[in-house]
């Protein structure tokens, strides 16, 4: 590992993390309601476009939200396969999903997409059933040089749990340890792994053997999200390639390029989008085909999530402007979301 690397992914992530000051992450229980049924109201596409009427359009499309992509199927299935062998595992708690990619791939988006749907799912049932709610998926980030005990700090935050000043990584483990059983816990997501790049080779240590405490201490499914781990290393030594090997592993934003097949990833990113994305002429309006999606792919240097705040700008821009939402929107607005400086090139 070198430290230029360490720095270059730090300040790709950086950059990553500006595109969700918008709509801020999760950051403990009480956040998931507004994240996953976030009061985004369709414009009423019988209204005149007055200026009023196109900040609504902007709005609502910038908004749009997680969007379904390949990678949040591959995630969804990783996860319910996770699900299914630690609940039916002789020791529990022992399979783990690890999404890793370029920044800017879209791999919290998908995490996040499947914890969302599930917690909606058991929410759901349990209103039914005038049951306790209770916290199906926590949420966590890695700070840099917060070792392992920042994350088991984090989770403990989430959840609204009490911790005292002389608690050690051990009296946090052991307390998760009893308690997420009783809080319903099927999953928690630790997003940024890549954060601890660069503390130092103990760090990485402490944050490994934290990992697989985690996976194999408490009976939940966890996903570890971050950008370039292999790369990096931060899964390396005896605790870290336990990790590994207890992972179901996702490369995100891994797509080939578009050939003309409708059904590949890109052309199917590009259709589910023109069905979220608002338009004041509706579909007609969207003017973007199989060369779009290739242009697409390629510029962003096979970033997904990056395609998709570029497509809600160039929406955007074709509401503002009242013209097609075609390639010429598109290269219009490619400055705007510096596609150039997020592929790192």
């Amino acid at each position: 590992m070198t430290t230029n690397l360490a720095a270059n992914i730090a300040a790709e992530a950086s950059t990553e993390a500006a595109f969700r000051t918008g709509r801020p992450l999760p950051q403990n229980l009480d956040d998931w309601p507004r994240l996953m049924s976030p009061d985004n109201l369709r414009p009423d596409p019988e209204l005149p476009l007055t200026d009023e009427v196109v900040h609504q359009y902007q709005i609502y499309n910038k908004r749009v939200g997680p969007v379904v992509t390949h990678d949040v199927v591959q995630v969804k299935e990783a996860v319910r396969q996770a699900h299914f062998d630690n609940e039916n595992a002789s020791l529990a708690g022992q399979r783990c999903v690890i999404i890793d990619g370029k920044p800017m791939a879209g791999k919290t988006q998908a995490a996040l997409g499947v914890a969302f749907q599930e917690t909606r799912e058991v929410w759901t049932q349990q209103q039914a059933n005038n049951d306790t709610k209770t916290i199906p998926w926590i949420y966590t980030e890695v700070m840099a040089g917060s070792r392992g005990f920042g994350v088991l700090d984090g989770i403990h935050r989430f959840c609204g749990l009490p911790r005292g000043s002389r608690d050690t990584a051990r009296d946090l483990l052991d307390r998760l340890r009893k308690l997420t059983p009783r809080l319903g816990v099927r999953g928690i997501i630790i997003d940024d792994a890549h954060g601890i790049a660069g503390s130092g080779r103990r760090d990485s240590e402490q944050f490994a053997n934290t990992l697989k405490s985690v996976i194999t201490g408490l009976p939940v499914t966890v996903v570890v999200i971050g950008a370039g781990l292999e790369r990096l290393g931060v899964l390396d030594g005896p605790a870290g390639e336990q990790v590994r090997q207890r992972s179901n592993w996702i490369r995100a934003g891994n797509w080939p390029i578009p050939d003309g097949n409708p059904k590949t990833p890109w052309p199917r990113l590009l259709g589910n989008l023109r069905a979220m994305l608002a338009l004041p002429h509706g579909p007609q309006q969207w003017d973007l085909h199989n060369d779009a999606a290739k242009y697409i792919a390629e510029q962003t240097d096979n970033r997904p999530g990056l395609a998709i705040e570029w497509l809600k700008s160039a929406a955007n821009h074709a509401v503002a402007q009242d013209c097609a939402l075609d390639l010429r929107a598109l290269k219009t607005t490619r400055r705007k979301v510096n596609v150039d400086q997020n592929r790192g090139r």
